[in-house]
């Protein structure tokens, strides 16, 4: 998947959202070109509670942790080295992942994140 591919996806799968206020989509893609989705959820995950930078056992479901678990369970490795994340707001606004979503992106070894704010932003970590 490329990059415009990617962050077209990432808009769609927003769109998917069960939460209530904010729709927010995230696709990581491996040099492999496999790709992986998730969307954020009025739910939790454990990966959510174990990066928690802030100390609230952080009740949401993040779109990206919702990625990270998806391709953890399915790229069948816990190293995703090199890899990139794609992360979109329906409607909007900065959708930059939080200091908990970046610590856990870091962890598994994704280096490139791109993210919605008016237009594309690109971060490497």
């Amino acid at each position: 998947m490329n990059r415009k591919q990617a962050r077209k996806e990432a808009m769609h799968i927003a769109h998917t959202s069960t939460h209530d206020r904010y729709k927010i989509g995230a696709v990581i893609t491996l040099r492999s070109g496999h790709s992986y989705l998730g969307f954020n959820q009025a739910k939790s995950h454990p990966l959510q509670r174990k990066f928690d930078v802030y100390g609230t056992g952080h009740a949401h479901l993040h779109a990206e942790i919702h990625a990270l678990s998806v391709a953890l369970r399915f790229h069948g490795t816990l190293d995703l080295r090199g890899a990139s994340i794609y992360v979109a707001r329906v409607g909007g606004g900065i959708c930059r992942p939080c200091a908990s979503c970046m610590k856990a992106l870091s962890h598994f070894g994704v280096s490139v994140v791109h993210y919605t704010d008016g237009d594309w932003k690109v971060e490497r970590i």
